[in-house]
């Protein structure tokens, strides 16, 4: 059989938005897979909706944008690395720090600043959504 898959989103202001679908590989996987199971808050045909309270540390080789997409990016050879059951959802970076991240490459994210989550989207990252002239 194949390997589950589970689709990953970050935050955007109050709301999540997919990233991206990867096949759930990790050791953990069968622990993940029971937390599922217990956890399921809606069902849409075979698919299972669970909280949003997990999260992932995703490797990837890298972004590029693409306009078909709700979160304008596509991550190119995105793999799920670590399942960081230590971490909240308040430790996971904002989508436009993702999105800052093609514009800006040689920034780390582990450099973006935590904002309050009162501030909107757009307010999450110091530097501009447009690539630098």
């Amino acid at each position: 059989p194949s390997a589950p898959e589970a689709t990953f989103a970050l935050p955007y202001g109050a709301t999540l938005v997919p990233l991206t679908r990867l096949r759930l590989t990790i050791p953990e996987t069968p622990a993940l897979l029971a937390w599922a199971r217990a956890n399921v808050t809606d069902r849409f045909g075979p698919l299972r909706q669970v909280p949003p309270t997990q999260v992932f540390e995703l490797a990837f080789d890298g972004i590029t944008q693409n306009a078909r997409r709700k979160s304008g990016i596509d991550l190119v050879g995105a793999r799920v690395t670590t399942w960081l059951q230590n971490a909240t959802a308040a430790d996971v970076p904002s989508l436009s720090a993702l999105v800052a991240k093609l514009h800006y490459p040689t920034l780390p994210i582990s450099y973006l600043p935590k904002y309050p989550s009162h501030l909107s989207a757009t307010d999450r990252f110091p530097f501009s959504p447009s690539p630098p002239t």
